[in-house]
């Protein structure tokens, strides 16, 4: 199935696919059936993608990593609008084009919005124990494997990439490409095997200045809040965050808890 549409396009260069199921990771072949796959299913999969890419979690990174994420947690809140809408779920599975008037609404639409109508209040601890339990995973396997193909085995494109993902994590994310690449389920890149020892030490030069930068911002924190150490201002500033972001989830809570009531009932 192919959606035929700037908005495909769009899907194609963030997630490697232009089929939405596969967005949501729905399915994993774009032959397979999808009519059996129910709206909980659908809720469950956009919650969980979602959540990988959503604007909080990137919100301490600069701003091209926020733009990306950005971008892909808009192109997951559209391809939601249309799988759980009855109608334009049918529409796109008899024919595999979307009609991006009528059916997607604007790119300007805060989806963020949307999100916080449907799901449970997320806290930093949340988002920090879906980090965790991606890291490792078959799913990060899989965002590895999609990323180096994108990006044509460029290590420092495919760190960039992944969700969480620092340069304390290139060595283990390339013992798994290299699997991938024995297994014969990649090409092996010159980007990758033949990149220049040059290369990565500049690579690394660059993550430690970045990471200096961020150890000054930090000093300099503390320096206007009149002393306390560096544990403490980290601890404050992460405190900050929770509140804002709670402050931004606050709606959430009430509407995932009464659904949940609700199911009890029911069973």
């Amino acid at each position: 199935m192919t959606s035929k549409s700037s908005f495909g396009n769009d899907c194609q260069e963030c997630f490697g696919t232009t089929n939405l199921y596969e967005v949501l990771r729905l399915i994993e072949g774009k032959n397979e059936a999808t009519k059996a796959i129910s709206q909980a299913q659908i809720k469950k999969a956009y919650y969980k993608a979602s959540m990988k890419w959503h604007p909080d979690r990137f919100s301490g990174d600069d701003d091209a990593h926020k733009s990306e994420a950005t971008r892909k947690f808009q192109i997951l809140g559209r391809v939601y609008s249309i799988l759980s809408d009855k109608e334009k779920r049918a529409v796109y599975d008899e024919t595999g084009i979307i009609d991006e008037e009528n059916v997607i609404g604007s790119d300007d639409e805060d989806w963020a919005a949307k999100w916080r109508t449907m799901f449970k209040k997320v806290t930093v601890e949340d988002l920090n124990k879906f980090t965790r339990e991606y890291q490792g995973s078959s799913e990060e396997r899989e965002d590895i494997k999609r990323a180096y193909v994108k990006h044509e085995g460029d290590m420092g494109k495919i760190v960039d990439d992944v969700m969480a993902a620092s340069m304390d994590d290139e060595p283990r994310f390339v013992e798994i490409i290299k699997d991938l690449i024995e297994n014969e389920e990649v090409p092996d890149f010159p980007k990758f095997s033949k990149e220049s020892t040059t290369k990565k030490n500049a690579r690394k030069r660059k993550a430690t200045k970045e990471a200096k930068e961020a150890e000054e911002a930090l000093k300099e924190m503390k320096a206007k809040s009149g002393g306390g150490d560096l544990a403490q201002m980290i601890a404050m500033r992460q405190s900050a965050r929770q509140e804002n972001m709670n402050s931004f989830f606050d709606q959430l809570e009430a509407k995932y808890s009464k659904a949940g009531k609700k199911s009890k009932k029911k069973a």
